[in-house]
């Protein structure tokens, strides 16, 4: 039986039960572990949900990159094209 003592949060913000002169007993561990798990779980749960979002950013850099990489693509042979015409039709002349 418990005799004395009290609850309260450790430096850690875990709930834990402070005895006095007694270690802790299995209880009390299971308590701290329960509490951390839950913890724990709230997390990663936000962390997972974090890096989802991370992962749709980066698509979105990536399409506009491509898109970006094509236009300017499309642009440079243009004018290489204007380029060239023009030499060819200065050559005709």
């Amino acid at each position: 039986m418990w005799s004395g003592g009290s609850i309260r949060i450790n430096q850690n913000g875990y709930l834990g039960l402070k005895r006095n002169n007694m270690r802790k007993t299995a209880a009390d561990v299971h308590l701290e572990l329960s509490v951390h798990e839950k913890e724990c779980a709230e997390r990663w749960k936000t962390a997972f949900n974090k890096f989802a979002d991370i992962e749709s950013d980066i698509k979105e850099l990536h399409n506009k990159i491509s898109s970006g990489m094509t236009t300017m693509i499309v642009l440079l042979v243009g004018l290489i094209c204007s380029f060239v015409a023009l030499v060819i039709e200065n050559a005709l002349l």
